[in-house]
């Protein structure tokens, strides 16, 4: 049988549609889709549109104009940006999960548990030394920082963190000392979900509040970047491409993307939610992030990308009219969500948390993303009067903060 090779006239047919995403599409031509797309993108925008186009990747959001120049005009780093406090609060978050890991391996058979009681003993305690600098002057690492988003919050920081390392500590060193009674129930009772007269606040309590105070940091940048430029927001081409580290399945939806509801919470009512698609299969230029973004780099995010896929539904409705929609509705209210969940529920951003770890589908920072884009728009994004659930709110009865002096850490000399 002779190789077969798809004859000219089914490409020329196929490409009088679509196609002109490929690079061996005709130069000389124009699919009918993408003459629709740019045309619905444009009738669409009101008189006075500017279309300023927004993409938001892995580290941060990048705002670019539609003139002829394209440039930056706002942009904001949200994750993981080095001497940001970022690694200073998840450090100590991801204490939490990590000795949970441990009960697991030892549950499992596996003797690796044991080296690395030792190694985090050892860390713990550093950080604690760190932090235990006077937060009045210049030397505490919070006063180098400076983060805005948690000033006049400082000292609650601080004597979270020196709380943390305190239990954290203490809880690895006994384990040392009877490591036949460690298991993951052993965890749970004596560590994530303690309290006892020694440690009245549970450490998931910690690990809550160190998530609130990085997503508020995230919240705040956000905030500054895209509210102080004069955003045309009605018209914006929004598009989050936004991995969140390894978590290659996350935030593919607006139930499941705290991003959604921050920027529509930031932006107003002039936005249409429509307007923000989650593309993650879309290709982002190397030049993204740069002050101004080449045309042909512009002219493919904005129309060919964002148009593209924005001009879907109307062409649906327009070809297939007669055909009953399928409504899809929006996800019911979560245990995390503002308006569901109180600042002072930890119990419920606790099980926002394991939903968020447990599925592929979800960002770990929904933990508090959505609950945050709430409280800030209920605080008139005044940061200083927001509540953190596990700093400000969430404890026991009769304690409204972190004990000041956490006991020692009992380490043999």
């Amino acid at each position: 049988m002779a190789e077969y090779t798809t004859p000219k006239a089914f490409y020329d047919l196929y490409y009088d549609f679509t196609g002109y995403t490929k690079s061996d599409y005709p130069q000389d031509r124009t699919a009918i889709a993408q003459d629709l797309a740019k045309v619905v993108a444009e009738t669409t925008a009101t008189e006075s549109s500017s279309s300023p186009l927004v993409v938001a990747d892995s580290k941060g959001i990048y705002v670019y104009s539609e003139d002829k120049n394209h440039q930056l005009i706002a942009s904001a780093s949200y994750r993981a940006a080095p001497n940001s406090g970022f690694y200073e609060l998840t450090s100590l978050s991801h204490v939490g999960p990590a000795i949970a890991y441990l009960g697991a391996l030892k549950s499992m058979g596996d003797d690796s548990w044991e080296k690395h009681l030792g190694p985090m003993i050892e860390h713990l305690t550093e950080v604690r030394e760190l932090n235990k600098i006077k937060i009045q002057g210049d030397n505490h690492w919070l006063n180098q920082l400076s983060i805005p988003a948690l000033e006049g919050k400082e000292e609650l920081v601080k004597n979270m963190v020196d709380y943390g390392c305190s239990l954290a500590a203490n809880y690895l060193i006994s384990v040392k000392e009877n490591k036949d009674d460690f298991s993951s129930e052993h965890v749970i009772e004596n560590f994530l979900n303690v309290g006892s007269e020694e440690y009245p606040v549970s450490f998931d309590t910690v690990m809550i509040g160190t998530f609130a105070c990085v997503g508020l940091m995230s919240v705040y940048e956000l905030y500054k970047a895209l509210s102080n430029t004069n955003i045309d927001w009605q018209n914006a081409k929004i598009i989050l491409h936004n991995l969140a580290g390894t978590n290659y399945g996350s935030g593919l939806t607006a139930g499941s993307n705290w991003l959604v509801p921050v920027i529509q919470s930031i932006a107003g009512e002039v936005l249409d939610s429509k307007r923000i698609l989650i593309l993650p299969y879309a290709e982002l230029p190397e030049s993204l992030g740069s002050d101004y973004l080449p045309e042909k780099d512009f002219e493919n995010l904005s129309n060919r990308v964002w148009g593209g896929i924005y001009a879907r539904p109307f062409i649906s409705q327009a070809a297939f009219s007669h055909v009953d929609d399928i409504k899809i509705p929006y996800r019911e209210p979560l245990p995390g969500d503002y308006g569901f969940t109180q600042a002072d529920q930890i119990e419920h951003f606790v099980q926002r948390l394991k939903f968020s770890i447990t599925s592929p589908k979800q960002m770990l920072s929904n933990t508090v993303g959505f609950w945050l884009a709430g409280e800030a728009v209920a605080k008139q994004w005044q940061f200083d009067r927001v509540e953190l659930p596990g700093l400000t709110k969430g404890f026991p009865s009769g304690m409204s903060a972190y004990p000041v002096d956490a006991p020692a850490i009992r380490i043999k000399k």
